[in-house]
């Protein structure tokens, strides 16, 4: 799942790497301005038609908004959902989303919103193993370690990587990490 300003194309070579590494890899697109609830909801009972045909649960990727969405589908479908990976995803806000009030899914992602809130609130369900990517360098998401995290949970693993910014997470320099991820 692609972030805000993207689309399923800016996916495309991580995409390429995990087909070669031997998953099936299913680009989506939506439309990222809109509100992130209905994103998540979208397309629902094709998932559950999908896992119901393979007979198995589905990872999900998710790059900045698109890491947000990928939680907030785990959290609705926890018995479709094995992994999500998020990267890069402003899971306390971005100071950035402030620029644009009126697209509702830059409202979501602002500091302190009602939509991470309860994103938080709802947690982490425990079928499903959550795996967050940040880097110190990214200058649109801005973690830090002191924050990113501080309640230990068995199923969330916070992960940091060097060398990239903010685009770089879906990069080169990261598809031998969400490969790994995946195969765990």
């Amino acid at each position: 799942l692609h972030g805000f300003l993207m689309d399923e194309y800016s996916m495309a070579g991580l995409g390429y790497h995990l087909r070669d590494e031997g998953f099936k890899s299913h680009l989506r697109n939506y439309r990222y301005g809109d509100d992130l609830r209905e994103v998540a909801n979208r397309r629902s009972e094709s998932l559950t038609d999908f896992c119901r045909k393979k007979k198995k649960k589905v990872s999900l990727v998710g790059h900045s908004e698109g890491g947000l969405v990928a939680w907030e589908k785990a959290q609705n479908n926890p018995h479709l959902i094995n992994k999500v990976i998020a990267l890069g995803s402003p899971v306390y806000g971005t100071p950035p989303a402030h620029l644009l009030p009126i697209v509702p899914s830059c409202r979501q992602m602002r500091v302190g919103s009602d939509y991470l809130r309860e994103l938080w609130e709802r947690g982490f369900p425990k079928e499903v193993e959550f795996h967050f990517v940040f880097s110190k360098y990214d200058m649109v998401v801005f973690p830090s370690p002191e924050k990113t995290m501080t309640k230990s949970y068995d199923n969330v693993h916070v992960h940091f990587v060097d060398n990239v910014g903010h685009l770089g997470l879906i990069g080169p320099r990261s598809y031998g990490l969400v490969s790994e991820l995946l195969k765990q």
